[in-house]
This record gives structure tokens, sequence and C-alpha cells, in this order.
């Protein structure tokens, strides 16, 4: 549920204005455009006659008939777009800045609609340069505003809730989904470690994680009720996923073998032993976090998890452990990203 602020918000992303815009403007640093305003931004008036000809075309044979000039109009258009600029690197508030974006690019709409009025007369070179320019500044704008509203998309910074009930439920349907659970169904397999253990100790990792309610999954081209699908859980040992969880810890596809990888973000982690003491020798299991660095995450044939969700987190841990300097300084995974685009990034990989 929406609070009342961001449901105010919303109106100026859908270009509907709220009457009362002074809580608006007091919980921002930079204030939206006055309703006037913006009407007059985001539309310009075309059978304003009133607008005198602009000094770069003086000629009266050079307007149109009507009186009607259209460069003056794309002048407006293009003034306003750098106000919104203006704002844009001010303003610290994600949504806003989503209005500003497209407020600037209805009026790039509109400037396209004036200059093709304008080419119905006339042929301006010059003019169509600045326009075009006037766009390629508007595509990157967009672009960056893109990245702000996904800086928004960390939801491994706050810790996840389930009850008991939907912990277990979860976790049965990873286990059929994935093929790890014994005959007994005592024990399941732990999907790094390719080992099974007592089923209290395997958790059923949710990769976005519930706390959530599957709010920001669509971002990725999913709906909030994927929260529990299958597809966006792991079934990882008790400590392996808190370095999940914590982003010291990322799987990253390779898009040549076709595997998901295991991928230890922190020098520290690599030291530390994966089962604790009590219980090593029990499980005969005497594995480092170092020792599963680059191992295999183990899946049935043609079986996946939702691989953009796991590109994004790998993204937002390696960006964690980056400004904790958990890694050495030369060590780089951009590649491995760029590598997993065309399947992994929001968007771009649908059937992913």
């Amino acid at each position: 549920m929406l609070s009342k602020t961001e449901q105010q918000m919303t109106f100026f992303v859908d270009g509907n204005y709220p009457q009362k815009k002074k809580n608006m403007q007091e919980q921002s640093k930079t204030s939206t455009p006055k309703k006037k305003d913006t009407a007059n931004l985001t539309q310009v008036n075309v059978h304003d006659t009133s607008i005198s000809t602009s000094e770069d075309i003086s000629n009266k044979e050079e307007t149109c008939s009507d009186g009607y000039d259209p460069i003056k109009n794309i002048a407006i258009c293009e003034k306003s777009i750098k106000e919104y600029e203006s704002l844009m690197k001010t303003c610290n508030d994600s949504i806003l800045v989503d209005y500003y974006v497209k407020s600037a690019m209805k009026l790039r709409e509109q400037i396209s609609l004036l200059l093709e009025i304008y080419n119905k007369k006339f042929m301006n070179d010059k003019l169509s340069e600045q326009v075009k320019c006037v766009s390629e500044k508007l595509n990157y704008l967009l672009k960056q505003n893109n990245v702000r509203l996904k800086e928004n998309l960390d939801c491994w910074e706050s810790s996840s809730s389930r009850t008991k009930d939907e912990q277990d439920d979860f976790k049965n349907k990873l286990i059929i989904y994935y093929k790890c659970g014994a005959q007994n169904m005592k024990q399941i397999k732990c999907m790094v470690l390719n080992k099974w253990f007592d089923r209290c100790i395997v958790r059923a990792s949710h990769i976005w994680k519930a706390a959530t309610k599957g709010v920001g999954l669509n971002e990725f081209q999913l709906h909030e009720s994927d929260i529990h699908n299958e597809r966006n859980g792991l079934l990882l040992y008790e400590s392996i996923e808190k370095a999940f969880d914590s982003k010291k810890l990322c799987f990253i596809y390779n898009p040549f073998a076709g595997t998901l990888q295991v991928k230890i973000l922190c020098n520290d982690l690599k030291k530390i032993y994966i089962v604790d003491d009590a219980k090593r020798k029990n499980f005969n299991e005497f594995r480092t976090f170092n020792d599963i660095d680059n191992a295999v995450l183990n899946l049935p044939i043609d079986v996946f998890p939702y691989r953009r969700l796991l590109n994004w987190h790998g993204r937002c841990s390696y960006k964690t452990a980056k400004a904790n300097k958990w890694m050495d300084e030369n060590e780089h995974l951009e590649d491995f990203f760029h590598l997993s685009d065309l399947i992994s990034l929001p968007g771009d990989d649908f059937d992913e």
C-alpha cells in the first residue's frame, strides 16, 4: 500500500497533478513546476498567433501563413528541457526524477511535431541538427534515470522475514523443481556443495527477498506473484545462504558453458570453513569458502533459476564489495556482467 506522499508522487509520473502541491514542494529540495507553468511546458499552444518571428528567421516569407512561428516554440521547448535537466541534478527523489525525464520526453515529442510543421514549409539543416542533439541528450538522460531508479532496487540491504509455513511450502517447491530431496525427505542436497544435509540446515533462499512482497519485480519483466516462484529460489547450506544475503557471495552466469558459478566477493570470507566446528566431522565436510570460489551451481538439465535476478544481485554485491574494500583492487567482474547481458539484464531475458 502506497503512503499518501507516494500516492501524490505517482500523479506527477502519470501526468496528473494533485490539487495540493504544498506537501510535495516541502518534501523535495527542488519544487516541481506549478500546474500553470507545467501545462505551458508540456503542450505548446499551436494556435497562438501572437508569438513574434524569431531573429534567426525574420523574413516574412519564412514564417507560416497564419503567423505561427514554430522556431520560437522550439526554442521554448529547449529552454524547458534545460530547466528539467537542472532539476534532475539536484533532486534526490527518484520518482520526481522520473517525472522530470518523462516531462522532458513529452517536450521532445512536441519539438518533433513542431519540426514536422516547419519542414512542410522550409528545410533548415541547422535546426534539424539542433533537434537531433536535443533528442540524443534526452536519450542519455533517460538512460541515466533508469540507472538511478535501479539503484533503489537493492533488496538485499534489508533482512527478510518469513513464517515457518511459508518457508516450508517454498522449500518443498524448490526440492521438487531442483530435484534435491532424498527419498525420505529428511535430507536435502545443497546446490553448491552438492551434498546431503539435514533438512533443517539447508535453507530455501529467496533470490529476490521475500520481505519485498514482490515489489520491484516488474522492473525485471516479472510479476509480484513470482516472489514465491520456484525459479526465485535456491537450496543452500545455511552459512552459504547467509553469505549470499550479505552480498559476500554471488552467482555469475557463464554464457559459454551455460552454467552459474559461485564468486566469493570477500577475501576474509575465503578463509572461513563453510561448516562450523561442531558439525564438521559429523558431515565430513572440511571445505572453506575459498574452495567453492568458481564452483558450479548444481542444476538439473535445462532447469535454471531467474538468471536476470542473480545477475542483478551480482551487480549489487560487486558494488558493495568494492565500496567496502572486501576485494583486491585489481579484481574485476565487469566483463562477466557484460558477457551475460543478453540473457540476464532486466527486460532482455523475458524467457529466462
